[in-house]
């Protein structure tokens, strides 16, 4: 059964997940399966110069709920940017907007994130001084397709430390109760109060640690992060258990959109395969608002190239919350241009 928009998506993204800094325009779909859960994914990047320093993507994300008496359909639509600062120093930024169509509730807000690699001295330059255009072109496809280690001039990658901040403000409209009123002539009135609105905004710091072992054919990771609310987010969980009386799993969570969190972590591993093939292996743990419970998440993917421009992702995932538990399949294309 599923339970909560937050562990699925928390999967997709542990599914999903590709570092930054891959130097190549793209066009990318997804699609996740489980029980009363389908989602459907499209990503697009575009090289905005030449050498890739700034690339602009835009990703879109449908997921239908198909429990019975409780069907809902979730938009969330991202636009952001990377941009190479040097050959240490990444960064990205960008806005998501997600609506759930059900219970009408809103979320809107920037992330921002900085990526800072340690390079050993002397590495490996990236291509051979003397390449042509076209072997520069290839290695930088090949590069990008394999996830491989980070190389410049100024040395090979030993491992990447990542800081960033969310910012979410979320929204639930609340009308209020009619009313009937009867006049001195015996006539009634019917009246419906005026409506109001539930607000939040969240924001959580998140810290990571990445690195690159045996020339990045090893590569283990953890991060964490922290949740902080300008009013207790109770009171809006609250809430939108009313529009899920039908499922006690559902209930005993906060919301589809995003999900009211206290803190949040995970740890990774992913591990270059022959034939140009790479598998990734996850876990994470979030502890909830309402009810104060941990859930876990596992996902495995497995990442094929082919013909040097298209890659095949292909992942499992299982999210658990007080013995309920929920697998997700994803099957994921990206093209390279």
């Amino acid at each position: 059964m599923l339970y909560v928009w937050k562990l699925v998506r928390s999967a997709v993204c542990l599914l999903a997940c590709v570092p930054v800094g891959a130097a190549a325009s793209s066009l990318g779909l997804g699609y996740s399966l489980g029980v009363d859960y389908r989602d459907v994914n499209i990503k697009a990047r575009v090289d905005m110069d030449a050498e890739a320093i700034w690339q602009a993507y835009g990703i879109y994300d449908r997921a239908d709920i198909s429990i019975p008496g409780i069907e809902t359909v979730v938009h969330q639509i991202t636009f952001g940017a990377d941009h190479i600062v040097s050959d240490t120093l990444d960064s990205s930024f960008e806005l998501t907007y997600t609506h759930d169509m059900l219970n009408r509730i809103t979320s809107v807000g920037p992330a921002a994130k900085l990526y800072y690699t340690v390079l050993a001295g002397d590495g490996a330059l990236a291509t051979p001084s003397g390449a042509t255009e076209d072997q520069i072109l290839q290695r930088e496809i090949e590069e990008a397709l394999s996830d491989g280690p980070r190389t410049t001039a100024a040395g090979s990658e030993l491992f990447s430390l990542m800081a960033g901040l969310d910012v979410h403000s979320y929204n639930l409209p609340v009308g209020g109760e009619s009313r009937t009123y009867t006049n001195p002539a015996g006539r009634t009135k019917t009246v419906e109060a005026l409506s109001s609105e539930l607000s939040v905004l969240q924001a959580f710091p998140t810290i990571g640690l990445d690195l690159s072992l045996w020339q990045g054919r090893i590569r283990p990771s953890v991060s964490g992060s922290y949740y902080l609310y300008s009013q207790d987010p109770n009171a809006m969980a609250d809430r939108l258990y009313q529009v899920y009386p039908a499922s006690a799993a559902i209930s005993r969570v906060n919301l589809l959109v995003s999900g009211f969190l206290l803190s949040s972590w995970q740890a990774g591993v992913s591990v270059k395969l022959p034939d140009r093939m790479r598998l990734s292996l996850n876990y994470g743990r979030q502890l909830f608002v309402s009810p104060r419970v941990w859930a876990d998440l596992y996902a495995v993917k497995l990442s094929k190239n082919f013909l040097d421009r298209l890659r095949a992702d292909l992942g499992c995932s299982y999210s658990a919350l007080e013995g309920v538990g929920q697998v997700l399949g994803n099957l994921s294309l990206t093209l390279k241009f």
